[in-house]
């Protein structure tokens, strides 16, 4: 589990993080899901480290996150659970 520390990063599209991040947090009210990164390359420039990188951050680890808030959320019927997105998704 999390433990308190200076350092509470965590690889959030690693199956089973999510759970751990809400346990550590406690009770939900609300979750805003506003990450995104972006490494720009030339086509032929990019790499598969940084491609899966850029799922990873902006895809997997926002659905556990959605997935696990939701868990809890809706048993109780209450909370609020925001997403954003960036205007470079067009």
């Amino acid at each position: 589990g999390l433990e308190a520390s200076s350092d509470l990063s965590i690889d959030l599209s690693a199956p089973g993080s999510a759970k751990q991040v809400f346990d550590f947090a406690g009770p939900l009210e609300a979750v805003v899901l506003n990450a995104g990164v972006c490494r720009p390359a030339n086509l032929l420039d990019a790499n598969d480290v940084d491609w899966h990188w850029t799922l990873d951050v902006n895809l997997t680890a926002t659905f556990h996150l959605l997935q696990e808030a939701a868990r809890r959320m809706v048993p109780r019927r209450q909370g609020a659970i925001v997403l954003t997105a960036s205007t470079n998704s067009y």
